[in-house]
């Protein structure tokens, strides 16, 4: 475990000096900030009771699924794209799915409902920006 959280922390601050611009090369899934998340999930998932681990699993990926979406927006805005509003819906549905799964649980995991919460705002302030500049033609 202490291997882990070192690992972490080693990997949080080569991120940090990397820069926040920092971006993986095409196809590129095996960077830092994939192994900062498979190294958290695992040790969320192992210290977990084993009630909550599937609702944990389940949100993992609906959020993968939302930066996903977040970053194929981004692509999408600097192409000019009229899709990029599209992927927010996706985004924010990555949310929604893990509350929805949370309450069907009768779970309640307070820094997952937080994720989400920022999750949701986030789609939704990028869907009207985005909206707005789609409407504008740039």
């Amino acid at each position: 475990m202490i291997i882990l959280k070192a690992t972490i922390a080693s990997i949080l601050i080569s991120l940090a000096a990397a820069g926040a611009e920092r971006r993986l090369p095409a196809g590129d899934q095996k960077g830092p900030l994939y192994t900062l998340t498979i190294l958290s999930l695992n040790l969320a998932m192992a210290n977990s009771p084993p009630a909550l681990k599937p609702v944990i699993q389940a949100c993992s990926i609906w959020f993968l699924g939302s930066y996903n979406s977040f970053h194929s927006t981004i692509i999408d805005v600097k192409a000019g794209s009229s899709l990029a509003d599209f992927y927010l819906l996706y985004a924010h549905d990555g949310a929604t799915n893990c509350r929805n799964f949370m309450k069907q649980s009768n779970i309640s995991i307070p820094a997952v409902a937080n994720r989400c919460n920022h999750v949701e705002f986030f789609a939704y302030v990028c869907y009207t920006v985005t909206e707005m500049l789609i409407l504008k033609g740039n």
